[in-house]
């Protein structure tokens, strides 16, 4: 589902959707975290929740419309990000 980056030691993920699917959109970067999670388990890795951020990015017209539709918390393990 997502878009991810990696450099170094910084991984990045992103995701678009318009503000309606906001929803279901965090549910697909919830799997794709713990798909993440379980990669570097296997890999003897862990991901650091402390330094995971959660940012959102739009245009005026779609961060204001956010408002309008339920935003779910994003988990990394049992941290929210």
């Amino acid at each position: 589902h997502s878009t991810a980056n990696l450099f170094a030691d910084d991984f990045i993920a992103y995701i678009q959707c318009p503000p309606s699917l906001m929803s279901d959109t965090v549910a697909y970067l919830k799997e794709d975290i713990k798909a993440v999670v379980r990669w570097a388990d296997a890999h003897g890795l862990q991901l650091n929740a402390v330094e995971t951020k959660c940012v959102i990015f739009g245009s005026d017209a779609h961060l204001s419309a956010l408002g309008q539709y339920p935003l779910p918390s994003v988990m990394l393990s049992d941290d929210i990000v």
